[in-house]
């Protein structure tokens, strides 16, 4: 029992041996670092090499001169020869023209004045013939002939008119009974004035008008040529 006791003893001295030996700092104990291997990379920028274009090519070459500007010519206005001349064509407007009052009663074709009535002014000592079924109305000095659709023609004193306002377009002449007449239109208001110098028996002279407002130039007309002074 004693000897199994001091082996015990023993062997636990034994193992305190080798657990202080271990810990002990004078034992060397090589540690080894594994070493990793270096990797190096290398970033290679790319080279760009630009070609001149031809522009840059010539200005680095050679140089260019620009002509002033009093020496560039004016393009001919003569065409090459063969080539269609490079002309505008002017474009020319006429002038706007009213008719005058004779061409306009000249167009109107010729109204025979059979079978018309004729009305005698006493205070003018003049006749004039007018459309059967027109009506006649006097109203103090002046006379009114309407006609079945309410159109009139007016008889009665001169009135004062300037003859060359640009509105205006007159013109002379006579009709088949020796009376003068100056036939004027208003081209703004359509209106048709004839000034009527009529020369009675007795030397003496009667001035009075007809007008009327876009009339029927066929009767107006017709009733310009059957003016005529009394006997």
């Amino acid at each position: 029992m004693i000897e199994r006791t001091h082996s015990q003893r023993l062997f636990t001295l034994l193992l305190l041996a080798l657990g202080t030996g271990a810990c002990s700092p004078s034992a060397n104990v090589a540690i080894t670092t594994p070493v990793l291997p270096s990797i190096t990379t290398a970033i290679v920028q790319p080279t760009l090499t630009l070609s001149p274009t031809a522009t840059q090519t010539a200005s680095a070459t050679e140089t260019v001169t620009l002509p002033r500007a009093s020496s560039i010519a004016a393009p001919s206005s003569t065409p090459k020869s063969g080539a269609p001349p490079n002309v505008i064509p002017s474009v020319v407007i006429p002038p706007t023209r009213m008719p005058s009052p004779a061409t306009a009663a000249a167009k109107a074709t010729a109204l025979s004045s059979a079978g018309w009535k004729t009305f005698v002014s006493a205070a003018w000592q003049i006749a004039i013939d007018y459309p059967a079924d027109w009506t006649v109305r006097e109203q103090g000095i002046d006379v009114i002939f309407t006609s079945p659709d309410g159109r009139s023609i007016r008889l009665g004193p001169q009135a004062a008119q300037e003859d060359d306002l640009p509105n205006m377009r007159c013109t002379e002449s006579a009709n088949g009974y020796g009376v003068r007449v100056n036939l004027c239109l208003d081209t703004i208001s359509g209106v048709y004035i004839a000034n009527l110098d009529v020369t009675l028996p007795n030397g003496t002279h009667s001035f009075l008008a007809l007008s009327a407002r876009r009339p029927d130039l066929q009767i107006f007309n017709a009733m310009l040529a059957s003016v005529r002074a009394t006997q």
